[in-house]
């Protein structure tokens, strides 16, 4: 790739900047969305992560856009207690009484989001 590069001119690199500026990333396809968005309210996700769940200057995570698969499995980490999810307990009794498709339908509403 750094060789490929280098044969760019400055103006081939502004034009390709341009290009990927402007480019829209696709809807996400996310089921069970809704599921997840009646989880997310009652486990109060905005509380801590913002109102958008877009994180905040706190240090809350963005929540909203993130990879579906990145999220379930962070989320089945925190449930576990290998993973921190803020100041909670190890493991996270917030996440402890979730399935796996309840993480899943959580993470796929996060997915869904802008």
């Amino acid at each position: 790739m750094v060789n490929l590069a280098q044969e760019l001119s400055e103006q081939d690199v502004r034009d390709l900047a341009d290009h990927y500026a402007a480019r829209v990333p696709p809807p996400v396809q996310s089921p069970g969305s809704e599921a997840g968005s009646a989880l997310a309210d009652r486990l109060r996700c905005a509380a801590c992560h913002g109102s958008a769940l877009q994180g905040t200057n706190a240090g809350a995570a963005r929540l909203a856009g993130q990879k579906m698969r990145y999220t379930t499995w962070s989320l089945q980490l925190m449930r576990s207690g290998t993973r921190l999810h803020g100041t909670a307990a190890k493991p996270d009794p917030l996440l402890a009484g979730l399935s796996n498709a309840e993480i899943e339908s959580l993470a796929a509403h996060f997915a869904s989001l802008r």
